[in-house]
């Protein structure tokens, strides 16, 4: 049996203020929720003629870098793809994309020279995913890339709908 404490909030008239379970039990897990959640990979030494090579992803805010994809575990959407690095590129060209269970989605952004950054948007259901599929992002320069060796950060928001999966 799950136990609430009082509402400390309640009593000064604010509103609204959720109670506070002292303990969870499995239905806590169960209330539908939908919500963004953003996924980061990052990649060093970036240099020329990489050929869809998977980023590192960085769990957490720790650099321990591991190569692999990750297991959504509620359906949803890729809704942004954004980038940035720490040296503007001079020249060639590299392009950032998004697997899904090892098969491209469609999503492909070109990182513009000049630039240390970008992104590309996109609406909810476009790119859909469902509970227990693998994502992963992957990029590809070619053999005029410049600058050699920086670093680059990219990340993935994507939309969990939990409430599809009940």
């Amino acid at each position: 049996m799950t136990e609430n404490r009082p509402n400390p909030y309640s009593l000064y008239g604010i509103s609204p203020a959720p109670f506070i379970p002292e303990t969870l039990d499995k239905n806590d897990f169960l209330r539908p929720a939908t919500g963004l959640v953003v996924f980061q990979w990052g990649q060093s030494l970036l240099s020329a003629g990489m050929d869809m090579v998977m980023w590192y992803h960085i769990p957490g805010v720790t650099l321990g870098y591991s190569q692999m994809s990750l297991v959504m575990p509620f359906r949803g959407s890729v809704v942004a793809l954004t980038w940035n690095t720490d040296t503007a590129k001079t020249a060639g060209t590299c392009t950032f994309s998004v697997r899904r269970n090892g098969t491209a989605m469609g999503i492909s952004e070109t990182f513009l020279t000049g630039t240390t950054y970008g992104y590309g948007s996109y609406a909810k259901g476009t790119y859909g995913f469902d509970a227990g599929d693998r994502l992963a992002a992957y990029l590809v320069t070619d053999a005029n890339y410049l600058p050699a060796n920086n670093e680059l950060v990219v990340q993935l928001y994507v939309y969990l709908d939990q409430s599809k999966n009940l």
